[in-house]
């Protein structure tokens, strides 16, 4: 095929359908037209003015479209309109030129013969290379398409957001047997630039250029009130974030993003999420990165439903004071409660290395809670507490475990020395009872003022 000197500058796709894949028609019609440039016009039936002969609207359609489109969303279908509709398209233009008539498929739905001379395009989430190479010929390649420039020459070299385009079509050509079911909201981020992606490795900062590449179709109306119309962007999560004052969740992804590609493991993101209309809380788990076609990187996120928000801390002293009798407590029970006294117990059933390490992993964990909430800030800890002697022994007991206590007990891990580990977790033992005594002390006297504020009795029990 040649093109001429009156080669058009738009060209005309006709989609036959079945009515049971309108909505597949539709999507298909917006994620053609998108990136276009407006140059691509994308017909169904469905668009027949009111007033007009529909069947009169449809014949000139297909006489006016340089590519036939045949779409069968499932196993078992009816063809008898479609092949009709084919019948209309099909003269002398195209013979020679059958590439020009599409039969995009189930890939587990054989095509009839009526239509095995043209070209079939079989699809499915799990195998989406023929549905890519199709795209990059739509709008890359002039010669196909019969005009004097590309359609989208840049959208052509770009593999990743093919992929994305093709990933948003064949979702309706899965059985729906067949499709995931996710009970959790997510989304994925996507980011191609190698250079960004270093960045992000070394800062922890998510670029807000970043793309919204996949949701669920609840996640961002529910959490972030707006919808993916396939251009979204980090920016827009962040600025509702900051706008609600809940962007603490927004560093800590990054920064767990980060994580993952220097391939650490047991990231936690010690923040949560609320809802839009502040009822759920959400807590967001970086489970997964993978790699594009182009080497870019998708990082998926879920949202697990918690019962309780990550912290209440902020001006609040009475609810700072809750996240360092939570973090305490934390220490009590995970850490004391768990190991001291019990290491050799605990290495006998599986390794002195394996326990060794995962009693570190333990304090790290705890310690990342500790951290996010500025709480291994001796100002910051010390700033709620009601008596001038409480804040003087916590400043203490803090400035012990980062200064000694702490590396004396990793270095005993290290060794796998169980006897200098036990000694360090009886110190510890001490310590955090200690801890715990002063911030009940002022947890409970801040209550008490709190409740004569509010008219209540200052009867202690």
């Amino acid at each position: 095929m040649s093109i001429d000197e009156s080669a058009p500058d738009k060209i005309s796709i006709f989609i036959s359908h079945k009515m049971t894949d309108s909505d597949a028609a539709k999507e298909i019609k917006r994620e053609l037209e998108k990136f276009s440039k407006e140059r691509l016009e994308v017909f169904t039936s469905e668009e027949t003015p009111p007033g007009v002969q529909w069947l009169s609207r449809i014949m000139e359609s297909i006489s006016d479209a340089r590519i036939f489109l045949l779409l069968l969303t499932g196993p078992r279908p009816t063809w008898d309109w479609s092949l009709l509709e084919l019948g209309l398209f099909i003269d002398p233009r195209t013979w020679g030129d059958e590439d020009h008539v599409i039969c995009m498929h189930h890939e587990q739905t054989p095509i009839p013969d009526a239509v095995s001379a043209f070209q079939a395009l079989p699809v499915s989430s799990s195998n989406l290379e023929k549905l890519v190479g199709f795209l990059k010929r739509l709008y890359g390649d002039p010669l196909y398409v019969g005009t004097e420039l590309a359609i989208n020459s840049e959208l052509a070299q770009d593999t990743a957001e093919l992929q994305s385009r093709a990933v948003r079509i064949a979702q309706y050509f899965d059985d729906a047997s067949a499709k995931p079911h996710y009970p959790h909201m997510r989304l994925v981020l996507g980011l191609e630039d190698q250079d960004k992606l270093s960045s992000l490795s070394e800062t922890g900062e998510l670029p807000m250029d970043a793309r919204i590449m996949q949701d669920d179709e609840a996640t961002l109306p529910a959490l972030f009130s707006f919808r993916n119309d396939g251009n979204c962007t980090w920016s827009e999560i962040v600025e509702r974030s900051v706008a609600r004052g809940t962007s603490d969740w927004c560093t800590k992804l990054g920064q767990a993003c980060a994580k993952g590609l220097r391939n650490e493991t047991n990231i936690s993101i010690g923040a949560t999420v609320r809802t839009i209309d502040g009822g759920a809380i959400y807590k967001p788990i970086l489970y997964r990165i993978d790699s594009s076609p182009s080497g870019g990187k998708r990082f998926h996120v879920l949202f697990e439903p918690e019962k309780a928000p990550h912290s209440f801390a902020g001006e609040d002293n009475l609810g700072r004071l809750y996240n360092m009798l939570r973090v305490g407590h934390r220490f009590r029970m995970e850490v004391v409660a768990s190991y001291q006294g019990r290491m050799e117990d605990i290495a006998a059933s599986t390794s002195v290395e394996s326990s060794c390490q995962r009693l570190r992993e333990v304090i790290e964990l705890i310690e990342d809670e500790a951290n996010s909430q500025n709480l291994l800030d001796a100002n910051e800890l010390t700033k709620s507490l009601t008596a001038q002697n409480h804040k003087k022994r916590a400043r203490s007991i803090l400035e012990k475990w980062v200064t000694s206590l702490r590396e004396s007990l990793f270095d005993a891990i290290s060794e796998n020395d169980l006897s200098r580990i036990e000694e360090h977790l009886e110190v510890l033992k001490r310590q955090n009872r200690e801890f715990l005594e002063i911030c009940s002390a002022s947890y409970a006297k801040l209550a008490r003022d709190i409740a004569k504020e509010d008219g209540g009795s200052d009867s202690t029990g």
